[in-house]
């Protein structure tokens, strides 16, 4: 017997993709030199990965100092424009109320934000997850309404 969430089509869902921009804040950094500006990072600029690093948004955003703990913090595209993120590392990331240590995973919406913590009091981050005017997708643009 078939059932209508099998016949191709029944369900179209829209495929998951990087959509919005993250804006990532040091709110402690200690490394002896001046402060980091605000940064942003088009998450469209790579709607066709599956998931992607934190410590390759930093690179590419911007952000000064490399931590090995960037390595294994992961995001990935989730349902309805939700935003993945999966610790795999020692650092601590804070979001909505909850911790999430090694093998957590929060999920983000526009708006939300995340505090990811390598060394308390040294080395903190706060990244909120905002609607992007536009973003790419497999070389097409598409137009978004700006999140209010």
């Amino acid at each position: 017997q078939t059932y209508a969430a099998e016949l191709p089509g029944a369900e179209d869902e829209l495929p998951k993709v990087f959509t919005g921009k993250l804006d990532i804040y040091a709110i402690v950094v200690d490394r002896g030199g001046s402060g980091i500006p605000a940064l942003t990072f088009r998450l469209g600029d790579i709607a066709d990965r599956k998931w992607a690093r934190l410590s390759a948004i930093f690179e590419r955003s911007g952000v000064p100092y490399r931590y090995p703990a960037a390595e294994d913090i992961r995001f990935r595209p989730g349902s309805g424009g939700a935003l993945l993120v999966k610790n795999h590392s020692d650092a601590v990331i804070y979001c909505g109320g909850q911790t999430y240590r090694s093998g957590g995973q929060a999920t983000l919406t526009f708006g939300q934000k995340i505090y990811v913590v390598f060394e308390e009091g040294v080395n903190e981050y706060e990244i909120y997850y905002h609607a992007a005017a536009e973003t790419v997708v497999s070389g097409r643009r598409l137009r978004m309404e700006m999140a209010n």
